[in-house]
């Protein structure tokens, strides 16, 4: 059998991929539509495939999962969550151990060179720990927030409810754990209340520190942050 003509070898081809009826009047069948060329139908045809949501964990080591492998933190509890609801997101841990919300403040633009769908900010323990106090938290945690609603107003910030070991005076426990409220009516962002209920001042779910929550303890936090996340999605 002679080999077929060139260009009847072209057509059989955009007929394979593209599965039209009519390709090219060239190719001797019926009269397509002569506007549209070859390359634009195959464009039609190639479809973009959607961007997984991003949902960034802003945390100190908590976030991190300090002392425990990453895939017993709370955030990798939350993405095999995510994977079994629907796989197009992605949860990524930008908690580092010992970081406060003054610090925090200065890496959050780091952050947001990407896009992001939900913003998790868990911070202030260790600014308390560390002498801050809690109008000069109110004011680094606010700073936070109003760079991601200024920088990324399409993102939905989450704000975990912290609290202090029952080791701190009563009082700064209340002034601190009254902040985190005041802080998402203020700035019109969710709240994911009793973060840390039930784990704290727990020895059977914290380390030997008596302050990182074990993997136990994670589950806990993931639970908490689930019933606020889940519905947003």
């Amino acid at each position: 059998m002679s080999p077929q003509p060139i260009s009847m070898r072209v057509c059989s081809y955009f007929f394979l991929v593209l599965g039209v009826v009519a390709i090219m009047n060239s190719c001797g069948s019926e009269k397509g539509d002569p506007s549209q060329a070859p390359e634009e139908a195959m464009e039609e045809e190639l479809i973009e495939p959607e961007r997984p949501k991003k949902i960034v964990f802003f945390g100190n080591s908590l976030t991190a999962a300090f002392g425990l492998d990453p895939q017993d933190g709370f955030t990798a509890l939350i993405q095999r969550k995510l994977a079994q609801k629907d796989a197009s997101f992605k949860v990524i841990n930008a908690g580092i151990s010992g970081d406060t919300a003054k610090e925090g403040k200065e890496r959050v633009h780091w952050v947001l060179q990407q896009r992001i769908d939900y913003f998790i900010l868990e911070l202030g323990l260790n600014d308390i720990f560390q002498g801050a106090s809690t109008d000069q938290l109110y004011q680094d945690l606010s700073a936070i927030i109003q760079k991601v609603q200024a920088e990324a107003p399409e993102t939905a910030i989450l704000l975990t409810e912290l609290e202090l070991p029952a080791a701190l005076s009563a009082e700064t426990r209340t002034d601190f754990k009254a902040l985190y409220p005041r802080l998402a009516k203020a700035h019109d962002i969710t709240l994911i209340p009793g973060f840390l209920e039930g784990v704290l001042d727990k020895p059977s779910l914290n380390l030997p520190d008596g302050l990182h929550p074990n993997a136990e303890g994670q589950v806990l936090m993931a639970e908490q942050v689930w019933r606020v996340l889940e519905p947003m999605l």
